[in-house]
């Protein structure tokens, strides 16, 4: 007996089939599948939009990055952080919104920044202490 292996877009045309037909649980399909309602519903929309090429699978590389960000943003960055020294990239960040600056990078990427800039101490973990038993 032959073992039948399906990838995983395979996987997601025979569940995409069962899902549209009609009177069927779509709570009960996903379960069937080990995927969550959430994706499901994800899934079912690209379909419905893009067809079978909604499918494939999407490249997870993030579409911003530090290297994305101009030169003027960083030193904005860097200049709001010398001027407020315990103002962190949330609250940078919102400044940055509401002076218009465009693309408006990430949280995490003006994390990057200030810790590249070395404006951000990083917290020494402690080494938990051993009682004696």
């Amino acid at each position: 007996m032959a073992w039948h292996i399906k990838n995983s877009n395979q996987m997601k045309k025979e569940f995409i089939n069962k899902l549209i037909e009609p009177g069927v649980n779509k709570s009960e399909i996903c379960r069937i599948y080990g995927i969550s309602r959430k994706t499901g519903y994800k899934w079912l929309s690209r379909y419905k939009s893009e067809g079978e090429r909604g499918l494939r699978e999407r490249t997870r590389r993030p579409k911003t990055g530090i290297r994305s960000v101009s030169e003027s943003t960083i030193l904005r960055i860097v200049a709001l952080r010398v001027e407020h020294r315990f103002w962190g990239a949330d609250k940078i960040k919102e400044v940055l919104k509401r002076e218009g600056i465009q693309p408006l990078p990430g949280r995490a990427t003006i994390h990057r920044i200030l810790k590249q800039a070395r404006l951000i101490k990083i917290a020494r973990k402690r080494r938990e202490k051993k009682t004696s038993g």
